[in-house]
């Protein structure tokens, strides 16, 4: 009798709405196949017991559809994060190194800024955020934060310097108040970097945020902007409006 078992565990986990099957912890996965026996119609069942390797690279649940890293549409903050897994205390490696992506509704995380889907994703609406020095105790302890909500799946980060993960608080939190109370017209994204002539210039990177306070000199192809606490000239040329409205 031919096993039924397919070879590939992916196509198993995507076709099992054609089996019976149920959950039995956050590792394993049981389900029945039926298949024909001779002529006579009747059905002989097989169980089998797959070990999810890595729940973050086989969601029953998927929210959103795949996507490349290269191909996220509206980024507001990107670059490489360790994450720690939900499932350290019986797998291995606590913490793993993901490309993260945010973007106004989406927190996304991917092995590499080349992979072409998403390990994982999850809304960030009704989430908070904040630095969290007790997740280690190395000497990386002061570049840990966390995104919490009550009934929900907490995500632990840790980022390259406490500078960046401040950033990343910072911009998550900018987020998440924006969906209440922002002022959505004035919010521009740099298209390139940009940097000030003069002291009274802002200087930026492609992908940094600036709030418009003022577009007094447009005629001369300058704008007053803000960002992250310093005020100065923006050439308007260098940046494009973060919210279609």
């Amino acid at each position: 009798m031919p096993n039924p078992l397919p070879k590939v565990l992916l196509i198993i986990i995507w076709t099992i709405k054609k089996a019976e099957y149920r959950r039995t912890d956050a590792s394993k996965l049981w389900y029945q196949t039926s298949q024909s026996k001779g002529n006579q119609g009747t059905s002989l069942w097989n169980t089998y017991e797959i070990k999810l390797i890595d729940l973050d690279l086989i969601n029953l649940r998927n929210q959103f559809p795949p996507i490349a890293a290269q191909d996220l549409p509206f980024v507001l903050k990107a670059g490489y994060l360790e994450k720690r897994r939900k499932d350290h205390s019986f797998l291995g490696f606590e913490w793993q190194k993901r490309w993260c992506a945010l973007s106004k509704t989406v927190f996304y995380y991917y092995g590499s800024d080349k992979d072409k889907q998403q390990k994982g994703e999850f809304a960030i609406d009704g989430y908070n955020v904040r630095m969290n020095n007790t997740l280690r105790k190395d000497g990386k302890k002061d570049c840990c934060f966390e995104i919490s909500a009550p009934d929900k799946r907490i995500y632990q980060f840790t980022a390259a310097s406490p500078k960046d993960a401040e950033e990343w608080v910072q911009q998550l939190k900018f987020v998440l108040q924006g969906d209440k109370s922002t002022d959505y017209a004035n919010f521009y994204q740099g298209l390139w970097d940009c940097t000030g002539a003069l002291s009274d210039e802002l200087s930026f990177k492609r992908g940094d945020v600036i709030y418009i306070l003022s577009k007094e000199y447009n005629r001369y192809g300058w704008w007053v902007g803000e960002m992250k606490g310093a005020i100065g000239l923006v050439p308007k040329a260098y940046i494009m409006e973060m919210y279609d409205i």
